[in-house]
């Protein structure tokens, strides 16, 4: 299955998940809240990327008798970015289109590792890109870490509050992203750092 293949059953499994999800009778549960809170359509961007501003993760494993549930501290940029996906945001969207509602690009929207979970990459401010399920997909396995670190570390065109920087595949093509200041910053920050332990790593002290 190629790149384009998988965004598009990611985007069609997306689009099928909201409309089994919108024609559910809401029912009320024994413990907490039966549903979360719709968003309003005008949430806006944050500037502010807290290095202490942590989420809650509950993650689940079913054995044979029980559910497990456990518990982890993450961050997320996804809200930061009010649920936009950093390349759609730039493409601009036509009216009607998921991007024109906060409450259905939270449901497209993921927090996409740079460096990948499976390589050991925190979910953390800087090793994270807020992407819709389709581009997560479609372009997830072409970037790299090298390529965003040697992409943000230009100037770039500041545009709507932010900046615009442009990614160059292996190739040849070519795509903007959008990123805030902050967030950009603790990127290089982390991205310098996880090179630089890459670095060490590959020539260890010989005793």
């Amino acid at each position: 299955m190629n790149n384009q293949e998988k965004a598009d059953k990611a985007l069609s499994e997306a689009k099928a998940k909201d409309e089994f999800e919108s024609k559910q009778t809401p029912k009320s549960k024994k413990f907490g809240k039966s549903h979360r809170k719709v968003l309003d359509d005008d949430i806006k961007m944050e500037d502010h990327f807290d290095d202490k501003d942590f989420i809650k993760k509950r993650n689940i494993t079913n054995n044979i008798h029980r559910k497990n549930y456990k518990e982890e501290e993450i961050q997320s940029v996804k809200s930061k970015y009010a649920y936009h996906c950093q390349i759609c945001h730039v493409e601009g969207y036509e009216s009607n289109s998921y991007s024109e509602h906060t409450e259905n690009r939270r449901k497209m929207s993921e927090d996409a590792h740079i460096v990948k979970n499976s390589d050991g990459g925190p979910a953390i401010h800087g090793n994270l890109l807020s992407l819709c399920v389709y581009h997560h997909h479609y372009h997830g396995d072409k970037i790299t870490p090298n390529m965003i670190l040697e992409s943000i570390k230009l100037d770039g065109s500041k545009w709507k509050n932010g900046i615009i920087h442009k990614l160059k595949f292996l190739d040849g093509d070519t795509i903007d992203i959008y990123f805030k200041q902050e967030h950009k910053d603790q990127i290089i920050k982390y991205l310098s750092e996880h090179e630089n332990q890459k670095i060490v790593n590959f020539f260890p002290n010989k005793k």
